[in-house]
């Protein structure tokens, strides 16, 4: 918990940084949205994403699936805050609405064992899933489970206060829906709104997973999975916090850090970081 309670102060630090400079907040979600699809294979540059976000620049070396799943995912991005923002409780109809965002252009048909189901339309899976060694939960699960993942969710979210614990709140829907993998595609996106949701019910300052940490995205999740311990995952995703934060300060400054630079005390003293 003490290593956590660091992160808060360096967010006070980027909020104290950050404050004043101009379509920040427009440029974090070019930001969240180039990490979330690049996470998923996307090719696009930040440049690339940012130029199709800002002016519908579609660059002609560029993929049309590619640029599709960021304009996706930007849309879905805004919804998912404004559901946060004005304080609406998530329901199956809101995640399915999500999802529908996610995949509105690149999504399908599926054949599963129960049938057919339209991705684009928000509909849930009705076959198996694996992901890497992982199987995931039977169709017929999936309804039970979110429903009471959600429940749990709207009984709490309103109770739950600071920066500590909001996050852990965010970490762990992000987690459980990811787990459960409701849909046929495009779950670790809506998962990852899922967590900037929170973010935006809190008035906590939204963040993205690293596009360069995907395998360590990936590994904590499992590692916490098959140990039964989500330390893994939740020391893992407070760090994904402090980089955001530590490479923000730094670019204020105008300089810049790599996204998969190891932060560390002597790394922030040296750019007039205190923690």
């Amino acid at each position: 918990m003490g290593r956590y309670k660091n992160i808060e102060k360096l967010q006070e630090q980027y909020l104290e940084a950050t404050r004043g400079i101009i379509d920040h907040d427009r440029f974090n979600l070019y930001t969240i949205t180039y990490h979330s699809t690049k996470l998923e294979g996307s090719q696009l540059t930040y440049g690339q994403t940012e130029r199709l976000l800002s002016d519908g620049i579609i660059e002609s070396e560029t993929k049309l699936v590619d640029n599709n799943m960021a304009n996706d995912h930007h849309a879905a991005l805004k919804y998912v805050l404004s559901l946060g923002e004005n304080k609406i409780k998530l329901s199956l109809k809101e995640l399915q609405e999500i999802s529908k965002r996610v995949m509105h252009t690149t999504g399908g048909i599926q054949s599963g064992d129960e049938g057919t189901y339209d991705i684009r339309l928000g509909e849930f899976r009705k076959d198996g899933r694996r992901w890497g060694t992982r199987v995931f939960p039977r169709s017929e699960k999936i309804v039970p489970m979110l429903t009471e993942t959600i429940e749990i969710l709207n009984k709490h979210i309103d109770q739950t206060k600071g920066f500590i614990d909001v996050h852990y709140m965010a970490f762990d829907l992000l987690y459980d829906v990811i787990n459960i993998h409701p849909f046929g595609d495009g779950n670790s996106r809506l998962s990852r709104l899922l967590k900037n949701y929170i973010q935006a019910y809190h008035g906590e300052p939204i963040t993205p997973v690293f596009s360069s940490a995907k395998k360590g995205f990936v590994n904590s999740i499992n590692k916490s999975y098959f140990s039964e311990n989500q330390k893994f995952y939740y020391d893992y995703m407070f760090d994904q916090l402090k980089l955001f934060y530590a490479r923000e300060i730094i670019r204020s400054q105008g300089k810049e850090i790599r996204e998969d630079q190891q932060i560390n005390i002597s790394l922030l003293n040296d750019f007039g970081i205190k923690l």
